[in-house]
C-alpha cells in the first residue's frame, strides 16, 4: 500500500468489499469498489453516492425490492437491467422517480429530446430541449364568460326562495346518471333542469354564426 491508503471502506459502510475497497485521503482517490450486502441502514444505503461504490444486495422476492424503494424518498434515476418484459413494467409502474432506464446507464442525459429531473426529494422540475423551455414558460389560464351569460348566474346567485332554483341547483350539482340509486324520477327531475339551464343559456347568449345572431 502507497502512503495514506487504506482498505478499510468496509468498516465505514458496512457489507463486504468484493472488488477494490482501497482509498487514499491525501490524493482524494477511492477506488471502484463493489460491497456486498452492506447493512440498510448503513451510510452507501441512506446517503447518495457520489463516487465508484456500488453496494450489491440479495434479494429473493422483487416484491420486496420495490417495497423498500417506495419506503425511501424517491430517486432521481431508477436503473432496471432485465429481460423480463413484465418486471420492466412493473418498475414503471410502482417506483416513482425522475427518470427510469431500462438496461443502460445515464444515456437519458445523452438524449435531448427526452426530459431530465428529479420528483420529490430528488428534485423539481426538468430540462432538455422543449422540456426546458416549457419549465420556464408560465403557461397562463385564462377563462372569459361572454358578458351576455350573466343573466344566466342568477341562477347561482341568492336568494334562493324558489323552489325551482333550488331544484335545478341540486340537480346539476349533485344528481349523477351512472350511480347505482339513480332513480327514474331523479332522473327525469336532471333531464328537464338540464333542458331548463340549456334553454336559458340559449337566450342569453347568441352563438357566433347562429341565426339572428348578433
Amino acid at each position: 500500500s502507497s502512503p495514506g491508503e487504506s482498505s478499510g471502506i468496509n468498516a465505514e459502510y458496512g457489507g463486504t468489499v468484493a472488488i477494490g475497497g482501497k482509498t487514499n485521503e491525501e490524493t482524494c482517490y477511492i477506488s471502484p469498489t463493489v460491497l456486498t450486502n452492506p447493512g440498510l441502514d448503513s451510510k452507501v444505503m441512506t446517503d447518495e453516492i457520489f463516487g465508484p461504490i456500488l453496494p450489491v444486495l440479495e434479494y429473493e422476492d422483487i416484491q420486496t425490492v420495490f417495497k423498500y424503494i417506495r419506503s425511501k424518498e424517491k430517486p432521481l434515476v431508477c436503473y432496471v437491467f432485465s429481460n423480463n418484459a413484465k418486471l420492466i413494467d412493473e418498475a414503471k409502474k410502482k417506483v416513482s422517480s425522475g427518470t427510469l432506464d431500462v438496461n443502460d446507464c445515464l444515456m437519458h442525459m445523452m438524449v435531448p429530446t427526452l426530459p431530465f429531473g428529479g420528483v420529490g426529494h430528488s428534485g423539481i422540475g426538468k430540462y432538455h430541449g422543449k422540456a426546458t423551455f416549457e419549465e420556464f414558460t408560465h403557461h397562463k389560464s385564462v377563462l372569459h364568460k361572454p358578458i351576455g351569460m350573466e343573466s344566466v348566474n342568477n341562477l347561482r346567485y341568492p336568494p334562493y326562495d324558489a323552489e325551482w332554483k333550488m331544484n335545478l341547483i341540486y340537480s346539476l350539482a349533485y344528481y349523477k346518471p351512472n350511480a347505482p340509486t339513480a332513480s327514474a324520477n331523479g332522473f327525469a327531475k336532471y333531464a328537464v333542469t338540464s333542458t331548463m339551464a340549456g334553454a336559458a343559456f340559449a337566450y342569453a347568449y347568441a352563438w357566433p354564426g347562429a341565426s339572428g345572431g348578433q
